[in-house]
């Protein structure tokens, strides 16, 4: 029997029939399909919500619905709510991770210290979000404190993923959430004066939570079910494995169903709000193609609406055009993005850290003069080969995206074709005819030939999605091998090239006068 290209995983020789696939990243030489691409989003919920943990239910409705099945103050909820900021028309799906047993929420105290003796507000922030509380002249610590709970509790029509309780002028703020990343969001919770009052607002160390969340059960439910092409992860772990229950495991079950025996082109999604370093640790360490790590260091946001925001970003543009360039991407009155500046401005990203993240797997966002947020440049995490040296051919992070649509073309020719040819042959000899119902190994390298053309063209009205300039070296690595039933097919597709530079050298060269 004929022996194909190899597949991983894959018996050449299995009696099964199938159309199968194998995308391999950085191969060779540097150098009508569907675009639903649903979402599906990891997280907790909390004891109000109606949902089964760890199983894919219905796709989310609304806000509405959301807070009915995974709690209003729940971490799902404000996944939601970030993701729909930026890309509303998604269909999303979510899997509620059960919480630890015995984890514990995180705390923090506030502490309001002198009766006021002038008027003024009390700002209350997180997440991106604002409230105030009125101060009176002559409102004691207790008035204050009160005030100031009473605020937190009443907050986004009392959703926000945390409640308060006070005695005297301590006001105690307690997740809703238990688990050891809980704190990251009192972390950004900070309560001062708008106005000099006479009283002044003092905010303890925060008390992490403890538990590590287990999402093995979640990502096992993920892979029995269909393609959810964007999975949006809140899970964080500072030194990722394979069998961590969380980042590495995660990535590790993308790369798993992405191969040819599952056959399920996806990508997962992390937000990151450690140091750099940190940042950078995890990245290399996951070193994934289908992964992104997008990094703002002590964010308002916690990790998962982060990450939430940049997949909302990715399937907005990505769907529109596969090989969307993401570089300076930013809120515009076409673009929402909504990822607030952190509130220290050490915390935005240097040059020196941009560098670094870029060169490490890691996506950063800056922000503007104006606190606009800003995407840098949309890499994967993919930074090392095999051999733990840099290799940077699948750093831009479209390419996955542009792979995947590419195969999904592809095979709906391919199946199309074979619907109408049933059975194997070779090609005729010259001036003979072609059998009807054959299909041929001509045939087959034309529709990968013509798919690649297409691509490499506008392709459905819009631009290429394949490089253009590369079409000649993609048509010369096509190759088609016959087997006793059936075809194993090569080619070596090419992404578009992200225009990210523009370096203008300007020579002054004015006469002396």
């Amino acid at each position: 029997m004929a022996s194909g290209y190899s597949l991983t995983g894959i018996d050449p020789n299995d009696p099964i029939p199938g159309i199968i696939r194998e995308i391999l990243f950085a191969q060779g030489q540097g150098s009508g399909s569907s675009q639903n691409r649903f979402v599906l989003l990891y997280g907790n919920k909390t004891s109000a919500g109606s949902e089964t943990t760890n199983a894919i239910g219905d796709p989310i409705q609304s806000r509405e619905d959301i807070i009915a099945r995974a709690g209003r103050r729940s971490e799902l909820r404000w996944m939601y709510e970030a993701y729909v900021q930026v890309d509303p028309s998604a269909t999303m799906y979510f899997i509620a991770v059960p919480e630890a047993g015995g984890a514990a929420a995180a705390t923090v105290t506030i502490t309001v210290t002198t009766t006021s003796t002038a008027r003024g507000n009390i700002l209350i922030e997180c997440m991106g979000r604002q409230t105030t509380v009125p101060v009176e002249i002559g409102d004691t610590v207790t008035v204050q404190a009160t005030a100031i709970k009473n605020a937190i509790n009443a907050w986004e029509d009392s959703g926000m993923p945390f409640t308060a309780t006070n005695s005297s002028g301590v006001v105690t703020v307690t997740t809703a959430q238990a688990s050891d990343r809980c704190g990251l969001i009192l972390d950004q919770l900070r309560v001062r004066n708008l106005n000099v009052t006479g009283s002044s607002i003092a905010k303890g160390s925060v008390t992490a939570g403890t538990g590590t969340d287990d999402f093995t059960a979640a990502y096992a439910a993920a892979a029995a079910w269909g393609e959810l092409y964007y999975q949006v992860s809140p899970s964080y772990i500072a030194s990722p494995t394979t069998t961590d229950n969380q980042v590495g495991e995660g990535a590790d079950n993308i790369a798993t169903q992405a191969l040819p025996v599952n056959g399920k082109g996806q990508q997962m999604i992390f937000g990151l709000v450690c140091s750099n370093s940190s940042a950078i640790t995890i990245a290399t360490t996951v070193n994934n193609a289908r992964c992104t790590f997008v990094w703002a260091e002590n964010n308002p946001m916690w990790p998962g609406m982060l990450a939430a925001q940049m997949a909302a970003v990715m399937r907005s543009q990505q769907i529109v055009h596969p090989g969307a360039n993401l570089t300076g991407y930013t809120r515009t009155d076409t673009t929402p993005f909504y990822v607030p500046a952190p509130y220290d401005n050490a915390d935005r990203p240097t040059t020196t850290e941009i560098r670094s993240a870029l060169n490490n797997g890691i996506t950063p966002i800056t922000f503007d003069k104006f606190g606009r947020p800003i995407i840098v440049r949309h890499i994967t995490s993919r930074s090392l080969n095999s051999s733990g040296a840099t290799d940077y051919r699948v750093r831009p992070g479209h390419i996955p995206s542009v792979m995947d649509f590419f195969w999904a073309e592809l095979s709906v020719r391919y199946s199309n074709q074979k619907a109408n040819m049933p059975w194997v042959g070779p090609d005729p000899q010259r001036g003979q005819k072609p059998l009807v119902g054959f299909m041929t190994p001509s045939i087959v390298g034309g529709i990968v030939s013509k798919t690649i053309t297409d691509l490499c063209g506008p392709f459905q009205g819009g631009s290429a999605v394949l490089d253009p300039t590369a079409l000649n070296d993609m048509l010369a690595s096509i190759g088609v091998i016959s087997l006793n039933n059936g075809y194993s097919i090569k080619c070596n597709p090419i992404a578009v090239r992200a225009n990210d530079k523009a370096q203008f050298r300007i020579e002054e060269s004015s006469p002396a006068y």
